[in-house]
């Protein structure tokens, strides 16, 4: 494929996946990569549910809370507080962090990340993961971590990351900042007295000048805006004290992990979906963030691998006189990529799973066989099973009996086969495969194949099964999943839909 070709193809595959995410089809993608999340915590022992009504029973005036809060700081919170990029759904839910679900979450999610990241540490693969930041900011050295007086935790959530910062700094104030008022609230019935959480936004805050021994800010670039960014680390190099500490883990778009995921304009598209500046972050954020740390004003910068996928960067000094911008980049990722197994985050499982993973349907429908046989060909062959995706295109017409019918998914190269068809005798089937041409594809399975079986049930009616076995791409189990149960799922109803009589639609 030409490198023009190749080009054409991902801004099409891209355009096709923003659709895809206007569709209807997003909000059950949407709700099932909720669903796994909260089944992947609940996997390690964790009661998602049960903590997250205990958190919201610690007080029964929040929205009082945060009505207190932005009066506080000013007259016309929605003003000062609430800049455009921060206006945005994220992570599912609708108005991003300023709601309470965000909050009363916040800790239930990251620790349901961990458990996918670092399977071999169940319920403590969250602390785990942070605990690679502060290993690879030793590594760093030169600095003295008895000499931090005040240390202060940039967009600290709920607090997670600033009670990380108060174990790292014992002897230091330790101070969280967050924009979102429902976070600082909540997160403030949930830290220990020993920090403190303050609702401002990190562009502005009311730190004196050159007053701060270290800001640490962790896993919030990628959902600021390059402009935001850049005010973010200006705000932090001046309250920084000279010889001060920047201390940042982001995602690392040079790793090999990253590359691969943004290889897959689908994945990519439908990851970013959730995170709203995730491609301005890894093409002009991350990409320049060595740049941004001088603009800001800087002198020194030190990159670490903290995970396979994770930097981490020590900045320090500040910029004048004769003294000379200078980095220095220690990253190892296949080192990294050995010690952890975060090069697996797409997976939902917390043990090594089947190579083949099945996803199955059933339903007792009030017609016989033949016909939802003819619904299932009929799906195939004349109404796309009435998904909202792009029309495929056919390019085998099969015999007459459906065996041998292809079509050609957009963008190009996903194509699904019928292989079989059993149309005669009591018990009927149709067998498919999907078959994918590489990781780019829509669907990046190495493997996919799908039965629909029809059963007769002595009386008339049909116990109809669709059954898939598909062994994802590595990085895309959770994505292949997500896809696979709500496009069958949507597949199957239409069939139900088309063969269940009028008379019994509500069976």
């Amino acid at each position: 494929m030409s490198g023009l070709s190749a080009l054409t193809l991902l801004s099409f595959q891209g355009k096709v996946a923003k659709a895809l995410i206007n569709s209807p089809l997003y909000k059950p993608i949407s709700q099932r990569a909720k669903d796994t999340m909260k089944e992947t915590a609940e996997s390690a022992g964790i009661d998602w549910e049960g903590e997250k009504v205990r958190v919201r029973g610690l007080r029964r005036d929040w929205e009082e809370a945060v009505l207190a809060e932005t009066k506080s700081r000013s007259t016309s919170p929605s003003l000062y507080y609430y800049p455009d990029y921060y206006n945005k759904p994220f992570h599912t839910y609708t108005l991003g962090n300023l709601e309470f679900d965000a909050a009363f979450e916040q800790r239930l999610a990251s620790a349901a990340v961990g458990v996918r990241n670092y399977p071999q540490y169940g319920a403590g693969g969250e602390e785990y993961f942070r605990s690679t930041y502060f290993d690879a900011i030793d590594r760093v050295g030169d600095y003295e971590s008895s000499a931090v007086n005040l240390a202060v935790d940039f967009g600290c959530g709920t607090g997670m990351s600033t009670e990380d910062l108060k174990r790292a700094f014992p002897a230091a104030e330790v101070v969280g900042v967050d924009l979102s008022p429902h976070m600082v609230v909540v997160g403030r019935e949930l830290v220990s007295e020993e920090v403190t959480l303050r609702n401002m936004p990190m562009e502005s805050t009311d730190f004196e000048d050159e007053s701060v021994d270290v800001v640490s800010i962790q896993l919030v670039f990628h959902e600021l805006t390059l402009e935001a960014s850049r005010k973010v680390l200006k705000e932090a190099r001046r309250i920084l004290k000279p010889e001060g500490r920047l201390c940042v883990m982001e995602m690392d778009g040079k790793s090999p992990g990253f590359k691969k995921l943004r290889a897959n304009p689908f994945l990519f598209s439908i990851i970013g979906s959730t995170e709203p500046h995730l491609e301005e972050y890894f093409d002009q954020v991350d990409a320049g963030f060595s740049d941004l740390i001088e603009e800001a004003g800087f002198a020194n910068l030190t990159f670490e691998t903290a995970t396979s996928r994770h930097f981490c960067a020590v900045a320090s000094g500040k910029l004048g006189g004769l003294k000379e911008y200078e980095v220095r980049d220690n990253r190892d990722f296949e080192m990294m990529g050995r010690l952890d197994q975060h090069m697996k985050t797409m997976s939902k499982s917390t043990s090594d799973p089947s190579p083949i993973t099945t996803f199955k349907l059933t339903k007792r429908i009030p017609s016989p066989p033949s016909t939802v046989l003819k619904a299932c060909l009929d799906g195939w062959r004349v109404n796309n099973f009435n998904l909202p995706l792009l029309p495929p295109m056919i390019t085998n017409a099969g015999d007459d009996s459906g065996v041998g019918f292809e079509i050609l998914r957009l963008p190009p190269g996903l194509r699904e086969r019928i292989t079989e068809v059993k149309c005669d005798g009591g018990d009927l089937s149709v067998v498919y495969e999907v078959v994918n041409p590489g990781w780019w594809a829509a669907f990046p399975v190495s493997f996919h194949q799908g039965r629909m079986l029809m059963t007769d049930d002595g009386q008339g009616r049909t116990d109809f099964a669709w059954e898939v076995d598909y062994i994802p791409l590595p990085f895309a189990e959770m994505y292949v999943e997500l896809m696979t149960q709500v496009i069958v799922q949507k597949a199957f109803q239409s069939v139900v839909a088309a063969s269940t009589p009028a008379s019994d639609s509500d069976i």
